[in-house]
């Protein structure tokens, strides 16, 4: 894909674009790949301009128009879509450029469309669909094996082996890597065998829901009251919103969300 992304058309009379499509179930990693693949450092040197937009559910021409040119440069104004238009016309002139599209959930023809306007500059579009499917049983297996049992090894656990490999629990995440990971973290320590039965008879495994995993449910339902409190929290933050970490935990507080013991002297 490395190829592709540096491929170079100069030989050519028309410029072109080139479209790739990583498209998977939610949880196989599209975005991590595309992560690895924007900031490794020959793509880096090779675009002279690289922006990243989150574009979520909410598929909207003049927003995504006017954040792409926001990225570039930071003096954007005006509300007008063909301005925005325009002015990113004039900043990716003759210039090589990466834009990612991330998360984005529903193809929108009409409003997909437009953004080819600005980009208008007798160019040919190549378009190529990378489909990324899920990891093999035997990969999964061995990603939770590392995450769910001490130092790794499910050896000293023939039991617990027993109910995750041969009665197919880490099955159950159909070869997801993230829902494998939740999985193997959910069930780090725990070695009751009681409580994998638990987790691999649940009916959320059942749930017809094409956003949020069973295994990051189970995760959250295995959570404490207090935690399940703080993510409860953050569902007043937009889709895609980049939390700063030490303020996040300051409105915790102020909300009385994080508790601290009563030190000594305070008594």
């Amino acid at each position: 894909m490395i190829k592709r992304l540096l491929s170079d058309n100069s030989t050519s009379r028309k410029k072109k674009i080139y479209v790739i499509s990583i498209v998977g179930m939610g949880g196989t990693g599209k975005t991590t790949l595309t992560q690895i693949l924007y900031n490794d450092e020959t793509v880096q040197e090779h675009f002279q301009q690289k922006v990243w937009i989150c574009v979520s559910e909410d598929f909207s021409l003049l927003k995504l128009t006017k954040s792409i040119l926001q990225t570039i440069r930071s003096d954007t104004q005006g509300e007008s879509l063909d301005l925005l238009q325009q002015n990113l016309r004039k900043c990716l002139v003759d210039q090589k450029f990466l834009l990612v599209l991330n998360d984005v959930w529903e193809k929108s023809p009409s409003e997909g469309e437009g953004l080819r306007v600005p980009l208008r500059m007798a160019w040919e579009r190549l378009y190529h669909i990378h489909p990324l499917e899920g990891l093999l049983e035997v990969h999964s297996w061995t990603l939770f094996e590392k995450l769910a049992f001490e130092d790794g090894e499910s050896g000293p656990y023939p039991q617990l082996e027993s109910i995750g490999r041969k009665r197919k629990l880490v099955a159950k995440c159909q070869g997801l890597p993230l829902a494998v990971k939740s999985l193997g973290s959910l069930l780090y320590s725990k070695t009751d065998a009681r409580e994998w039965e638990k987790i691999l008879k649940s009916a959320i495994w059942s749930l017809k829901d094409d956003e949020i995993l069973p295994s990051l449910i189970l995760s959250y339902q295995d959570l404490p009251l207090h935690m399940k409190q703080c993510f409860a929290y953050c569902f007043i933050f937009p889709k895609d919103h980049e939390f700063d970490k030490e303020y996040l935990i300051l409105l915790w507080m102020v909300e009385g969300l994080v508790q601290f013991p009563k030190s000594k002297e305070n008594g």
